[in-house]
């Protein structure tokens, strides 16, 4: 699983941004954890935004 750093390294945009932005979603979906928002977005049928590297760890 990659980082919120090197996420921001990817996107040319600073770790903080990540986190800030992460936190937003978490708020709008009522989630606190990553395992908490890709269970939100199986129950919601979203999960064809959910990378699969993630679906597989089961979480």
């Amino acid at each position: 699983m990659n980082s919120n750093k090197e996420i921001a390294t990817k996107l040319c945009l600073s770790h903080r941004t990540i986190e800030n932005r992460l936190q937003r979603i978490y708020e709008k979906t009522g989630v606190t954890s990553l395992s908490g928002l890709i269970e939100y977005c199986h129950t919601n049928g979203l999960n064809h935004y959910v990378p699969k590297n993630l679906l597989r760890q089961g979480v």
